[in-house]
């Protein structure tokens, strides 16, 4: 392998799974026509929700926007009428009927509803949505639930009603608190939107509210930076989310105002960032592990942190449910590629959709547990790992991934450390041009990914039947 074949590969996982490119493994486009066997997905998570000690999490894609923001990776659909909506719902119900599993037998530790934009759905609608989700499942005041809404879509009533359907961590889609940006990247908000729906949020005593802020958008200046400082030093969100922009394929900016502004948009990151982070620690923040882009959560308010995210990574069961939802039991990575309509098509002729996916045997699951420690935490918790392979980390190590510079690891009693000189032997070699997370896939091309991985990766790209 050539530096330039780990680039190309780099860039394609970038484009083609962008919604979780910085941690996903295998890529989707390595097995985007391999079906599973609906007996097989069955069989999973029977098993799973036998099992008294298993740490489950639902997702429910609500696939419904109002508006299509203009750096938005995920899949979802302009909303037409509230009918519509509601077919999609009585579907969602079907679907996890069709599974034929008690899904009640476990106590679930999380629930997150995403999207698209959950709350847009109107009150009916949303305790419609909320009776599914108690008729089968189990939930209690230690379960999160958590859902996701833009500041427009967040009136009082609404969030009121959250609250009493059990809400206890709503993230906003803020993205940033420049007007002028806001309008420019086709969100539906405006500052003021932002500043009602949290104190709307506030007054409707949902437990742990998170602010969504994304960076790198075309139009960004020294002054828009500025603008969402203040506005989060002026609000306090009990958790913040930083994300950078990643051009997928669902991205609607062109190619040459993406390019021809990169450049200027990362040194602006690289400049301005740290200064936030560094003004939101000293009024009390403080990094959060375990999570891609940078988190940072009150002292004091790590209630507030996804924790959906956090099983996820650390290979506890998901289990995705509606168009386009992926999930993860393992050693079975999956998901449902349809639109809602066709989503619909079969739910209406009472089928479960197709899905598709891997079944990844041992080496490839402790390959993917390795990814998601190095690139969230530098670190790989020796306990779990041996929990989850009854084997230890050291011997793999030493045995399976022996490109790994041994400089580079510190051993404690109970972790095993990636010491920051990692990025020095990539920049040696890589351009400057990658920031860290890029840098982070880098490294884990070279050193965790299998050479069977690596060549199917290859064979995509090269032969073009990528998309």
């Amino acid at each position: 392998m050539t530096r330039l074949d780990y680039e190309k590969i780099l860039k394609s996982i970038m484009l083609y799974d962008p919604a979780t490119w910085w941690a996903e493994y295998p890529p989707k486009f390595t097995y985007k026509d391999s079906m599973i066997g609906e007996a097989v997905v069955k069989n999973y998570w029977e098993k799973v929700f036998d099992n008294k000690d298993s740490i489950i999490g639902i997702y429910v894609n609500i696939p419904f926007c109002e508006k299509r923001c203009l750096f938005c990776k995920y899949y979802s659909e302009i909303s037409k009428d509230d009918c519509e909506m509601e077919h999609y719902l009585d579907c969602l119900d079907k679907e996890l009927s069709l599974y034929k599993i008690n899904f009640k037998n476990i106590i679930l530790d999380n629930i997150y509803i995403g999207g698209g934009t959950p709350t847009l759905l109107n009150e009916k609608l949303l305790e419609k949505l909320f009776n599914i989700i108690h008729k089968h499942f189990n939930l209690t005041k230690s379960s999160q639930v958590l859902i996701e809404g833009t500041p427009e879509s967040l009136n009082y009533r609404k969030l009121k009603l959250l609250n009493r359907l059990g809400v206890n961590r709503l993230t906003i889609g803020v993205q940033g608190f420049d007007e002028k940006l806001l309008k420019k990247n086709n969100r539906g908000h405006t500052v003021q939107d932002i500043y009602n729906a949290y104190k709307n949020t506030i007054k409707a005593d949902i437990k742990y509210i998170n602010f969504d802020i994304l960076l790198e958008l075309p139009g960004e200046t020294e002054k828009s930076y500025k603008k969402t400082l203040r506005g989060l030093l002026d609000l306090r969100p009990d958790c913040i989310s930083f994300m950078t922009l990643v051009n997928g394929k669902r991205v609607i900016y062109s190619q040459k105002e993406l390019v021809s502004s990169f450049s200027e948009r990362r040194q602006l990151k690289n400049r301005m960032f740290p200064m936030m982070v560094s003004a939101l620690k000293e009024e009390g923040y403080q990094l959060a592990e375990g999570f891609s882009g940078v988190t940072l959560v009150q002292s004091g308010k790590e209630g507030s942190l996804n924790r959906g995210l956090l099983n996820r990574y650390k290979l506890n069961p998901v289990l995705g449910i509606g168009a386009s939802a992926g999930s993860w039991v393992k050693p079975l990575k999956y998901s449902i590629p349809y639109t809602f309509k066709k989503y619909l098509d079969f739910i209406d002729n009472n089928k479960l959709p197709l899905f598709k996916g891997v079944l990844l045997n041992k080496d490839e699951c402790i390959r993917r547990y390795l990814i998601h420690c190095f690139v969230l935490w530098e670190k790989i918790f020796k306990k779990e790992f041996f929990n989850h392979f009854q084997e230890d980390i050291r011997k793999i190590i030493s045995k399976k991934f022996k490109k790994i510079d041994k400089n580079i690891l510190f051993n404690t009693r109970e972790e095993l450390i990636f010491l920051p000189n990692w990025r020095d032997k990539l920049t040696e070699r890589y351009s400057r041009k990658y920031d860290n997370q890029e840098l982070m896939l880098l490294f884990c091309l070279k050193n965790f990914f299998s050479s069977r991985v690596i060549n199917l990766c290859k064979k995509r790209i090269f032969s073009k039947r990528i998309h």
